[in-house]
């Protein structure tokens, strides 16, 4: 299998690095698993065979995104500048991750580069699928996946007593830009189910200003439980 996740639901992810790089690649796909991506790393440091180039081409030719780990010598490889192309063709969303000092060059030009750590660059990638990227190339499909990848993890929580889990993912529902009726409620039934996410500063602090901005509906805190009241 190209793509491998735990998830029920994924984003496949294809990281396009140099060689030299590898460890931070690896890094970067261990950051990302945790919120439901399933990365593809391609061994680079092999003699290319048949069997390897189908392999790379059926996970490009799959992949939801693309992200470029754009080191100094990321140009330098024989296929980072292929598979960037291949993204391109593909109309999927790129995002490049600067780890040099050279800016995006050639089809990256037209997209900002995140900076940050492994962590932080992960993080960032969510958030703009959640809502934060608005671009055409993010499609209805990968929004709404993304979405759902967000409440099961939401919903993980009603046995879990980790606020410290809770605190980091109230930061994601600021990214999201829209709910339907039916996301709406999913998302108060969620929050008014699990006493691990409503007794969670980030959450119980700031889920009315938040669900307002996102819908446009007013709400309001009964003791713990947030409701409608509009």
């Amino acid at each position: 299998m190209t793509y491998d996740s735990p998830c029920d639901e994924t984003i496949q992810a294809f990281i396009s690095y140099n060689s030299t790089h590898k460890n931070e690649a690896e890094k970067l796909k261990g950051c990302l698993n945790k919120y439901c991506f399933a990365s593809f790393v391609a061994v680079r440091d092999i003699t290319p065979s048949q069997e390897w180039q189908r392999t790379l081409e059926n996970a490009l030719d799959t992949a939801d995104i693309l992200i470029a780990l754009l080191s100094d010598d990321f140009s330098k490889s024989d296929w980072t500048d292929q598979e960037i192309g291949i993204g391109c063709g593909r109309g999927i969303p790129i995002y490049p991750i600067k780890l040099g000092q050279n800016n995006p060059h050639g089809f990256l030009q037209k997209y900002q580069a995140i900076e940050g750590n492994a962590q932080e660059c992960a993080a960032k990638i969510y958030k703009l699928l959640l809502g934060e990227d608005k671009r055409d190339t993010v499609s209805e499909d990968l929004r709404l996946r993304s979405k759902r990848i967000y409440f099961s993890q939401l919903a993980k929580l009603k046995g879990e007593r980790d606020f410290n889990l809770s605190n980091h993912l109230a930061q994601f529902l600021n990214a999201i830009q829209t709910l339907s009726g039916q996301e709406e409620q999913e998302l108060i039934d969620l929050y008014n189910g699990s006493k691990y996410i409503f007794d969670a500063n980030e959450f119980r602090q700031n889920i009315v200003t938040r669900m307002s901005r996102i819908t446009g509906h007013q709400y309001e805190l009964e003791g713990y439980y947030l409701v409608r009241s509009d």
